[in-house]
């Protein structure tokens, strides 16, 4: 108690610096605005004024303050106390004009006598600080990182309501409903559940666990990686475990990250049902933590529509409809909610050197961190998510790392990075052992730790594997998909990039003019199903899409086309896949979609037509193989549909950019023409992945060829490297001194993906989009945006074509000089319609 009195007692300091008088002087209109947290410097800074330093430690009693901690940390909480706007405050910057805002003014206003004022208020409020005897407070660096987050994330609640906070000694009951306001504090819901008891597995979800999911919810340790077949419940496992952690206080919230914005708006709807089964009456609020997805449309809580949210830290204006959902109105706050739903994105800004880092990283190391489809990860993201995970561990945090195809260098970089250490390759197991891992598995905690091999969900599934060269054919494409539909058959196509998609939905859409009942229909207009869409129109598609190739699915055949978003969080059960060529993981997460279901909505066994009883995948790649990519004959690199990289402003861009791992997925394809999953999952993913196995690939290759794919895989493995120092670069060293380098230097500028910097622009009001919705907000892709000044300062107009509220309209939309078309295929620029 006496340690967090202590702690108290210097956030109660925390705005002393407005005392200054130049501070002060800004009630007077015209005065100039002096800030309060620079004049600091002055008096406790590196360069500080002896004589004012000196009043300053006597009015502040220093000496006792001194008295708390180790003498080696003297100062380092007094700097995370001042470093509460997000980032290190400039200790070591001192001006002149900051001196003179320590003297007492004109008008006998003294700062070194209100200092001292401030000083006697924090000793009635918290007389317990002085308590003699007691221990000397935490001085790890760790400690000190988590406790400048803290009083952020204080600094962030008070100001939300500071004109009904009270003067006198009702400031603790004030605090304490406020915190249960807005659902920082879990205890209500915990009192809640272990009174009414925590309800089976089966209560909660329907069914009983399958064995992962059981292990899931029991398993020792702070870090537990799941990896289980596409569809076998590794969400339901994950959700369990943070039940179990939950109801016996070893965490105080959920966070669950997924990789994309669509897939986290997919998952968020089955976290809420979640919540209202361990909460029948009076759920806690699931934010969706995904930017620009707020929205008075779609949000409502218990207590009514959802007032607009502000990003102002001052706002007067109290709405109790507001305080439930606090954390959702601003992303620094998502992880303030006791379960939020988003992308992985917003996790990792609390490793980076970002303002407002320390808020994310002590208000998310309460939670169970679930981190979802790992295995989507490139290298920079893999070096921020390790280097987060260590913080979270060390923090006394819980995650979970779920994935279908994981591969054993990643896995055995997760663990370690959460143990505390870093990967050696001559560490990471060889081919051989890393294929004969058992598969399903839990591993716990650490490199070495016991991995629990479990049992799979169910039989194998036979997979017909095919090969066509079909990729820049999207006529054959369509018409072999209709030609499926035909036959009775629920066809997905998925293709690596949206510019093939349209294609092929635009030729399906020709080939099916006479028979479009087989074509894909929201509202009766023809779509397809991917990223750039509003969230308005995405929520119909996700609906639309499970609604036609669900498990509910109606009789009858269809084809839906669409990019990676059909094979992320949706519930899908199709009679053949066609897709694009992309990695072995990825491919089986893909095939994941495919005879997902054994049964159907009535609990009977699936009725397929009889072409496609057994499950069939088509997958495409160029004609002439992947070999004239390695030597593109154009400067800069050649990418096609998704497949190989190109030199963009001097970064590596593309969606699969390894030739090496296409080229051997592609031959374990062409070499086995049935998979059966979940058996080979493991053989597979490492047969493509890893480095023996290209390397085996590699040195197999013809001696014309073999040196242009070796030189490849360099420019790979060196980007991979680059990309990886990149992240590194970006960290913030939470094992290190505060106020070290480099944890001074915070760029807001670094981003969570390299390349990743998408805009949201705000559209006029009663903006009705192509499939009759309103739409308030379009996400422009980072690439799709360039020439958009980086404020979005811009006007912006809309043009519906027809006008009106019908589904099937063309919006046209300028965005200062720049022109974009929204419509039934999506956003994309106008100069590409």
């Amino acid at each position: 108690m006496v340690t967090r009195a202590r702690l108290a007692y210097l956030v109660h300091l925390h705005d002393c610096g407005k005392v200054n008088v130049g501070f002060q002087a800004r009630r007077d209109r015209g005065a100039p605005r002096v800030g309060h947290i620079a004049p600091l410097a002055a008096i406790v800074g590196d360069a500080a004024d002896p004589d004012l330093s000196a009043a300053a430690f006597s009015a502040l009693r220093g000496e006792r303050l001194a008295s708390w901690v180790y003498p080696a940390s003297r100062g380092a909480l007094l700097d995370a106390v001042f470093s509460h706007h997000g980032r290190p405050w400039a200790r070591t910057d001192v001006r002149a004009q900051d001196r003179r805002h320590w003297r007492s003014s004109l008008d006998g206003y003294d700062p070194i006598r209100a200092l001292a004022a401030l000083r006697a208020d924090a000793d009635a409020f918290l007389p317990g600080a002085h308590t003699t005897g007691a221990p000397s407070l935490p001085e790890s660096e760790g400690f000190v990182h988590a406790f400048a987050g803290l009083i952020q994330l204080a600094d962030w609640i008070a100001s939300s309501d500071w004109e009904h906070a009270p003067d006198d000694d009702g400031r603790r009951a004030w605090a304490a409903s406020r915190l249960r306001e807005i659902g920082l504090d879990p205890e209500p819901w915990r009192s809640r559940l272990c009174a009414a008891g925590l309800p089976s597995f089966e209560a909660i979800f329907s069914y009983p666990p399958h064995p992962h999911q059981r292990e899931a919810g029991t398993a020792p340790g702070q870090l537990v990686v799941v990896e289980s077949e596409t569809g076998s419940g590794k969400t339901e496992a994950a959700l369990w475990r943070f039940a179990t952690l939950f109801a016996r206080g070893a965490v105080d919230g959920l966070y669950f990250a997924l990789p994309t914005r669509t897939a986290a708006v997919q998952l968020h709807q089955r976290v809420e049902r979640f919540a209202r089964a361990l909460w029948p009456d009076d759920p806690p609020p699931v934010v969706l933590a995904v930017p620009g997805y707020l929205d008075r449309a779609t949000r409502r809580v218990s207590a009514g529509e959802l007032p607009v949210a502000t990003d102002r830290m001052d706002d007067a204006e109290r709405d109790e409809r507001r305080a439930p959902v606090w954390a959702s109105e601003h992303p620094k706050r998502y992880f303030a909610a006791m379960l939020s739903v988003g992308t992985v994105d917003q996790a990792l800004l609390a490793a980076l050197r970002v303002k407002h880092a320390h808020l994310r990283g002590a208000a998310l190391m309460r939670h169970l961190l679930v981190v979802d489809e790992v295995h989507a990860s490139d290298a920079y993201i893999r070096r921020v998510l390790g280097h987060l995970l260590r913080d979270h561990v060390d923090a006394g945090g819980h995650a979970v790392l779920l994935s279908a195809t994981l591969g054993a260098k990643a896995r055995r970089q997760f663990l370690t990075e959460a143990g505390g250490g870093r990967v050696a390759d001559d560490v990471v197991p060889s081919l051989r052992d890393a294929a004969a891992t058992p598969y399903p598995l839990l591993s716990l905690g650490a490199p070495d730790g016991p991995p629990l091999p479990i049992a799979a969900m169910s039989t194998d599934k036979a997979v017909t594997m095919e090969l066509r060269e079909w990729l820049d054919d999207p006529a054959a494409i369509a018409g072999a998909a209709l030609d499926a539909a035909r036959a009775g058959a629920k066809v997905l196509v998925v293709r690596n990039t949206v510019d093939g998609a349209v294609a092929v939905q635009r030729a399906l859409e020709a080939a099916a003019a006479t028979d479009d009942a087989m074509v894909f229909r929201v509202r009766g207009v023809a779509t397809l199903h991917h990223g750039r869409f509003a969230r308005a129109d995405r929520q119909l598609l996700d609906a639309a899409v499970e609604a036609t190739v669900g498990r509910t699915r109606p009789r009858g055949g269809v084809v839906v086309v669409g990019t990676q978003t059909l094979e992320q969080s949706l519930d899908l059960d199709a009679d053949l896949l066609v897709t694009d060529l992309c990695p072995a993981d990825v491919l089986l997460q893909r095939l994941g979609r495919l005879h997902r279901h054994a049964t159907d909505r009535t609990g009977n066994p699936r009725v397929r037509p009889e072409p496609y009883r057994g499950a069939r995948a088509v997958v495409l790649v160029p004609a002439g193989g992947l070999a004239p990519f390695l030597r593109p004959g154009r400067p800069g690199g050649l990418s096609r549909h998704g497949l190989g990289h190109r030199i963009v402003d001097g970064v590596p861009q593309g969606v699969y950019r390894d030739l090496t791992v296409l080229e051997a997925t592609r031959r374990l394809v062409a070499d086995h023409g049935t998979w059966r999953i979940p058996a080979v999952n493991r053989a597979l993913v490492e047969g493509a992945l890893h480095d023996d196995a290209v390397e085996a690939l590699i040195a197999g290759m013809p001696e014309p060829e073999r040196e242009a794919w070796r030189a490849h895989r360099n420019a790979v493995e060196g980007s991979a490297l680059a990309d990886g120092q990149v992240a590194a670069d970006g960290l913030l060293w939470r094992s290190r001194p505060l106020m070290e380098e480099p944890n001074t230097r915070f760029d807001d500028r670094l981003v969570t993906r390299l390349g990743a910097d998408d805009r949201l622009v705000d559209l006029p009001s009663a903006s009705v989009g192509p499939l009759g919705e309103l739409v308030d907000r379009l996400v422009v892709p980072s690439w799709m945006a360039r020439g958009l000044p980086p404020n979005n300062d811009v006007p912006v107009a809309v043009t519906r074509e027809p006008e009106g509220r019908a589904p099937g309209a063309r919006l046209q939309v300028q965005v200062g000089d720049l022109a974009f078309i929204y419509d039934r295929h999506g956003l994309r620029r106008a100069e590409e319609a």
